[in-house]
């Protein structure tokens, strides 16, 4: 991941002193206005030797322009962050304030601050700044916000090397009831801007998908981090019917989507914890095997199980006919896709076709049929993929050195090609079970080159598979059977389904899934 430059044109042209603020702000009423030029701090300019004389020209500084006026807690707020050198700083408590702002306040709102250009004259120059610090800053942070009644409220934070920028907007009308659903936001967007605003990012996007589903229908986050002339781009969404994550940059994409369509086939919190934490240890597994850009990874990880992690609502449908047995054979999770690709790169220079690859898949598909509910089929596919290439140091974890000497031409290129599956499938015919089974997959392959000062000294290709195939309709039927009333009867029962769910659970390592079969 691409770090977050600093601003660097604060640090010479804006001095602690010099973080002026709107009149109404006390520590500094009268340098806000557009075109005042702020003053010299006291003792500016007056170092003095045997030989030289004070400079009689004053210190110039670009004035600060703000585009109101306004005492409020919003632009205090960004008084004090104008001057900070990080993204994190300039934005710190910004997000909260703001959506606290107008759910408390109500109407729209709009501020800035501009360091203006050096000569710059008029009001035409100073208002198009402004704009482009609103709609097209180099680094900007979007929320939008549709209620159950349609109307949109958009917030956006605004920043760059000579301004700050926030504003919120309304579509229409809100009732008490939705500005209380926004405000309980304002938390989550503000962790979600910290989280944006660290080097490298961190997600935090957990809070924004627990909106209030009664009031709010959808919430849309966007943003875009610039590093010199790089660019990423992170877009989160959330409805009724899915969860979506995609970031893009310089350093490759991450792609994470749920469904939410069918909220009843998800299962209760505990059971999709435990299927997520087997989802990132496959992830790190992968990561072990392929190498990838860590800080991609572990954006891809956080992004896998904020997006999980919080309950759909619930709703009626086919799939309410499932039952706890029915739900022993699926992950609890509700069906996704997910991907994680490097960027690929070349640093052999004396072999540039052997590029440094990554790219992993991840999915799940779940299916209810039949002709009502005592004649029904269930069925859960997931897969895993990974391709993967790197070049790997002979005598230590450091990356080969690779320039243009035989020297630096020692070391390993290794090219992985991992698959997994699981599909499981539970029939019923005249309301009883007929037919429960799993079957899973999980194959590797590792393919080395050696080279040693140059010349290929031996390759090799090192496959590995496995399959296990089970028939569960003993295991579910059994637990049926442990449903009595006294209070142990349901814990064993609950036990029983708990073992099942941890053998559908996908293991993409061949030698773990053929030791799970000898169990």
């Amino acid at each position: 991941m691409t770090s977050i430059s600093s601003f660097s044109s604060l640090s010479p042209a804006l001095p602690a002193w010099a973080a002026l603020a709107p009149a109404g702000l006390p520590a500094l009423p009268d340098a806000a206005t557009s075109g005042t030029r702020a003053p010299a701090p006291s003792g500016a300019a007056t170092e003095t030797s045997a030989d030289t004389l004070p400079s009689m020209q004053p210190r110039v500084t670009s004035p600060l322009t703000w585009e109101q006026k306004s005492g409020d807690a919003v632009t205090s707020l960004m008084t004090s962050n104008y001057a900070s050198p990080s993204l994190s700083g300039r934005f710190q408590g910004l997000g909260a304030a703001l959506l606290n702002r107008f759910s408390n306040a109500g109407g729209d709102f709009s501020q800035s601050v501009l360091q203006s250009a050096s000569g710059a004259r008029g009001a035409t120059p100073i208002a198009l700044s402004q704009n482009a610090l609103h709609g097209a800053a180099a680094n900007q942070i979007t929320l939008a916000v549709q209620t159950a009644d349609g109307v949109t409220v958009t917030l956006s934070l605004g920043s760059q090397d000579n301004g700050l920028a926030v504003q919120v907007k309304s579509s229409g009308k809100l009732s008490d009831a939705d500005r209380g659903a926004l405000a309980q936001l304002s938390g989550a967007f503000q962790n979600a801007i910290d989280g944006i605003g660290k080097v490298p990012p961190k997600l935090d996007l957990g809070g924004l998908a627990q909106y209030d589903t009664t009031l709010l229908s959808s919430v849309d986050l966007q943003a875009q981090v610039q590093t010199g002339s790089t660019l990423r781009t992170l877009t989160f969404h959330a409805d009724s019917a899915q969860r979506a994550f995609s970031s893009d940059g310089p350093d490759g994409s991450i792609k994470v989507s749920v469904d939410l369509s069918h909220p009843a086939s998800t299962g209760g919190a505990q059971q999709r914890s435990a299927a997520i934490d087997a989802y990132l240890k496959q992830f790190d597994q992968a990561g072990s095997r392929g190498n990838p850009n860590p800080a991609m990874l572990a954006m891809f990880k956080d992004a896998f199980q904020q997006l999980n992690s919080a309950a759909p609502r619930q709703g009626a449908g086919k799939a309410s006919t499932l039952t706890d047995v029915d739900h022993a054979m699926l992950t609890g999770l509700a069906d996704f896709s997910a991907s994680l690709t490097d960027t690929p790169g070349s640093p052999n220079q004396m072999r540039p076709g052997e590029a440094d690859t990554f790219a992993y898949q991840a999915s799940q598909t779940t299916s209810v049929g039949g002709h009502g509910p005592l004649d029904r089929t269930l069925s859960q596919k997931q897969h895993t993929h990974l391709d993967a290439s790197f070049h790997q140091a002979l005598t230590s974890d450091a990356p080969p050195a690779l320039d243009d000497s035989k020297q630096s031409q020692n070391y390993d290129y290794r090219q992985i090609s991992d698959d997994a599956s699981g599909d499981a499938e539970v029939g019923y015919s005249q309301g009883a079970l007929a037919q429960a089974s799993l079957r899973q997959t999980a194959s590797q392959s590792t393919r080395v080159s050696t080279y040693v000062m140059g010349q290929l000294t031996g390759q090799s290709t090192t496959p590995a598979t496995a399959t296990l195939s089970r028939d569960m309709l003993g295991l579910l039927k059994a637990a049926q059977q442990l449903g009595g009333q006294a209070p142990q009867d349901g814990a064993r029962r609950q036990q029983a389904l708990a073992t099942i769910h941890d053998t559908v659970l996908l293991q993409s390592d061949p030698a773990r899934l053929r030791s799970a079969g000898t169990d």
